[in-house]
């Protein structure tokens, strides 16, 4: 079993990396990704994708399923590498239900 913190470094084109993500949401929950370049700065949301190679356009990821046999399912979450350094985490988005 991985665990919830495992990443990778995907070769997309020549330079252009991508990383990989890897992380176990719960159902029916929200999340983006941030980016600090370093520890001091302030996170801002940015995009991914889901695969690969696709397009990193998405900000918030949401899982809308719930299997007992998988009650949190691995996801990853393809983002851009944004320099040579920095620090990427998954945040979990709290809203307020109406009722």
């Amino acid at each position: 079993m991985t665990s919830p913190s495992d990443i990778s470094i995907i070769s997309s084109n020549g330079d252009n990396k991508r990383i990989k993500l890897e992380f176990f949401p719960a159902a029916f929950s929200s999340y983006q990704v941030l980016y600090r370049a370093d520890l001091a700065a302030e996170g801002q949301v940015i995009p991914f994708s889901l695969t690969p190679g696709g397009v990193t356009s998405s900000q918030t990821y949401r899982n809308t399923v719930f299997n007992v046999e998988d009650p949190t399912p691995r996801v990853n979450l393809y983002v851009d590498a944004s320099g040579p350094r920095g620090f990427f985490s998954i945040t979990l988005l709290v809203t307020e239900s109406e009722g």
